[in-house]
């Protein structure tokens, strides 16, 4: 049997940034980013919804709490790649999910 590569095994993070301390920090942290990228991906693909404040107080995945400081851009992240994600206005927030359409057409990515 084989085990097919999955696409957060390597960085899946845009590549460049628009200065020198965004770029070192982008650079020194790129796992960590994708590591979050995969986290949203299965947070969302399982039905949920999250805005950026949510985001950043952190959400339990797998025992894990993960905090994403940077939703908007972690959640271009997967858009550049394919993923579909839905949002609406809550208020004055955004909110990510993904419809029943979104979720069906990224399971290729899992």
């Amino acid at each position: 049997m084989t085990i097919q590569p999955s696409l957060f095994d390597h960085p899946m993070v845009h590549r460049i940034e628009n200065n020198e301390e965004s770029q070192r920090t982008l650079n020194e942290n790129k796992m960590v980013f994708t590591r979050h990228c995969k986290a949203l991906f299965d947070y969302l693909m399982a039905g949920n919804s999250i805005t950026s404040k949510q985001a950043n107080k952190g959400f339990f995945q797998d025992g894990e709490l993960i905090e994403i400081s940077y939703l908007p851009i972690r959640a271009k992240d997967l858009r550049d790649i394919g993923v579909l994600i839905s949002s609406r206005s809550v208020g004055r927030c955004k909110e990510l999910y993904m419809s029943d359409e979104d979720i069906e057409f990224n399971k290729q990515f899992r």
